[in-house]
């Protein structure tokens, strides 16, 4: 991720206003690579955001079975949750700057530490409670999985050179982001073991 800032402040001589991908895409490639970029981002990030949706719609579906079953796709449970996530996304979509996000960001942050807190709690009892019989390796379909997650939790990837230019100290980015992605892959990994062991 730095190669991709330390790429940027090297071509900032020649074009200071890289703010994105594109403009990065742009100043090294031209035009073509502004498009390849800026669809690679595009599809990357609607992935993430659809199977973000996907996975709260599942476990709203499971936790409160309030809508009835319906033949339409379009109409189940788990799309009546869609539809109506889909209007709050749009509206966070329609922001255009990151500084506005900050005081959610920081809530989302709050509220995803203690819930990753109390799933690590309830892990921890469960397997001093009776620690189940752990299976080493559970074939090519886990193996897949596992690193499906690993892309997915770093997925933020595509939001690095728009922190870094709205970051109020340039010059500690780099540590700071570090920090977060060593303390990031900390706690998926406590999460994940613990998951796995309990």
């Amino acid at each position: 991720m730095m190669l991709l800032v330390a790429c940027r402040r090297r071509l900032a001589d020649e074009r200071p206003k890289i703010a994105s991908f594109g403009d990065l895409g742009d100043a090294v490639f031209g035009a073509h690579g502004r498009f390849a970029v800026d669809v690679m981002l595009v599809l990357s990030q609607a992935s993430f955001c659809i199977g973000y949706l996907i996975f709260i719609s599942n476990t709203m579906a499971h936790l409160y079975p309030i809508f009835a079953p319906s033949a339409s796709a379009l109409l189940s449970p788990k799309a009546l949750f869609i539809w109506a996530m889909l209007p709050f996304q749009l509206g966070l979509n329609s922001i255009k700057t990151l500084t506005l996000l900050a005081p959610l960001s920081i809530f989302a942050d709050v509220v995803d530490l203690g819930a990753m807190g109390v799933v690590l709690g309830q892990d921890v009892a469960a397997w001093l409670a009776e620690p189940p019989p752990v299976v080493a390796f559970g074939g090519p379909a886990a193996l897949l999985y596992g690193l499906g997650v690993s892309v997915y939790a770093f997925e933020g990837v595509g939001m690095v050179l728009p922190l870094e230019a709205e970051a109020a100290n340039k010059r500690k980015f780099g540590v700071t982001l570090g920090l977060s992605m060593a303390f990031i892959a900390v706690m998926y990994g406590l999460f994940g073991v613990m998951g796995y062991v309990a």
